[in-house]
């Protein structure tokens, strides 16, 4: 019944006396739900593996990500107190950052486990009794030590409806549970903010790529096991040292200050009774000599950021090394994915890759690859190329090192798939990046239709070219066919950042900052050097 009454209030159904419920009766459904609690907790517990607080977190960031924009209209059709508003503002403040809207590359926070737990703390205080803490109280236990907070239906008969009311997403298709919210029935809005996995996916890639370092690790490990308090990066761990021991030398030399004020006091005051100036001067003065002196003495000087960096590093390597040292050595677990991903990077290949913009530019293939060095090849598969205008990397283990990498092959694997790549590049192991090209015409992308093979080679070129920029730099217009700005390249019709481009050309200005005033056919004469200074 408690339950049902929760799924009343997410579903926007009024139910009589609400606010009594809401207000009086939240420590009476604490009471009731005592026993359940216990029997979930104990069978969460019993399931839970290690790393699986992170991978939860990944899943409901990039499910997040994927309905940010939907989660925003929805909002609308519901008030603003009300527990299905509440665990709307959730979705969407979760999946702003990274969110992609067809305007730029979309950023994500350094720390996803950080922003999560920032985030969550302030929906329990905003709502912290009644139905809606019980709802975050449960969604806050799912993600940390539980299961998750959504569900795949593989289902090839889902469907989703759309807010908008002008399309249907048909499965397979990923959404939130009910079961994490502590409900018995979906809330009205889960259809609308359901969405396909093949989307849910080129975000949870996008994720992924972001949850390689340590600190990611450390905090995801931090608050499935402890699930209070603060997590302290490595970097933040230095800088606590040090202003630790800044404080206590600073006392010291305080002390030895204060004590060396007191005697000169005590000599003067003995002395004349009415010096007032002298017992003033005299005794900071001997304050003054007696802590530099006592500085000078101590020999410590806190030492540069770039130096705490250096041991903030070394201090994220070795807990790394020693936490690995503690996995099986098949781990199931997330977290010791993980761990082996960051072990293999140093022998593997690491592919960069970047969607175009134009018409028709994302796919759902997942080419074949084949990369080749001078010591041997690794052969892969892509496991989802990145949405529109969005970048996303892929790890390609090897345990012995590749060489000096000769070509990079990328093989489609549908006859009517294509997709658009605007720029790809690989790192061997720990080395710098290499840029790749797929021949002279193609350094602002190419097409791979089909079931095309496309061979990419290092371009010093492009190395030289992917120096970073000033935003006002202007790199020159980039002419397509069609009077379609998304249309197809045409390189033979680009100008110089100088050239006037009449109205009979359709493209974009290409400056530091990126593409810049996509324009169609019949636009006013313009400069790409003016555009890119108006940035």
């Amino acid at each position: 019944m408690l339950a049902c009454l929760a799924t009343f209030a997410v579903l926007n159904i009024t139910a009589p006396d609400e606010d009594f419920i809401a207000e009086d009766g939240a420590d009476i459904m604490r009471k009731a739900l005592a026993f359940e609690e216990l029997q979930v907790d104990a069978e969460v517990k019993k399931k839970h593996a290690p790393g699986t607080t992170l991978k939860n977190i990944m899943d409901f960031k990039a499910f997040c990500m994927g309905a940010y924009v939907t989660t925003r209209e929805v909002m609308k059709k519901y008030p603003k107190k009300g527990p299905a508003s509440a665990v709307l503002d959730f979705v969407a403040q979760i999946g702003q950052s990274g969110h992609w809207e067809g305007n730029g590359d979309a950023k994500l926070p350094a720390n996803i486990v950080g922003e999560y737990v920032k985030i969550m703390s302030a929906m329990k205080k905003m709502n912290y009794k009644g139905v809606n803490a019980y709802i975050f109280d449960r969604m806050d236990d799912a993600i940390l030590r539980g299961a998750g907070a959504i569900k795949f239906e593989r289902s090839l008969n889902s469907y989703a409806s759309s807010p908008w009311g002008d399309a249907v997403t048909v499965g397979p298709l990923v959404k939130l549970d009910k079961k994490a919210m502590g409900l018995t029935e979906d809330p009205a809005f889960d259809e609308e903010l359901a969405q396909s996995i093949a989307d849910f996916d080129v975000n949870r890639a996008h994720v992924e790529s972001k949850c390689s370092g340590a600190d990611v690790l450390a905090s995801a490990m931090f608050y499935q096991n402890k699930g209070k308090g603060h997590y302290s990066s490595f970097l933040n761990r230095e800088i606590n040292k040090v202003y630790n021991k800044m404080m206590r030398e600073f006392h010291i030399v305080a002390n030895y200050s204060l004590h060396a004020q007191v005697q000169e006091f005590e000599q003067v005051y003995r002395t004349t009774r009415k010096a007032v100036f002298a017992q003033i001067f005299k005794p900071t003065n001997a304050g003054y000599i007696a802590a530099m002196k006592k500085r000078e003495a101590l020999a410590w000087a806190p030492p540069t950021l770039a130096v705490l960096k250096a041991r903030a590093k070394a201090h994220a390597k070795k807990w790394l090394k020693h936490y690995r040292a503690k996995l099986p050595k098949h781990g199931s677990g997330h977290t010791a994915a993980l761990v082996k991903k960051m072990v293999d990077a140093q022998t593997g290949a690491k592919i960069f890759m970047k969607t175009g913009v134009l018409s028709n530019a994302q796919s759902t293939m997942r080419p074949k690859i084949i990369i080749k060095g001078s010591a041997r090849t690794i052969k892969g598969k892509i496991r989802a190329v990145p949405g529109a205008g969005l970048s996303s990397a892929q790890h390609f283990a090897s345990r012995k090192g590749l060489g000096k990498l000769i070509s990079v092959e990328l093989k489609g694997t549908g006859h009517d798939h294509t997709w658009f790549c605007q720029k790809v590049s690989v790192r061997v192991g720990p080395k710098e990046i290499v840029f790749l090209s797929a021949g002279k015409d193609t350094a602002d992308g190419f097409w791979l239709n089909g079931t095309q093979t496309v061979t990419l080679k290092p371009s010093k070129k492009l190395k030289r070219a992917a120096v970073k920029l000033p935003a006002t730099a202007c790199i020159g217009f980039k002419s397509t066919s069609g009077c379609n700005a998304t249309g197809l390249r045409e390189p033979d019709d680009d100008k110089s950042c100088k050239a006037t481009v009449e109205g009979a050309f359709s493209g974009y200005c290409s400056c530091g900052s990126g593409i810049v005033s996509r324009v169609d056919c019949g636009h006013a004469p313009f400069t790409c050097e003016e555009l890119c200074e108006a940035v």
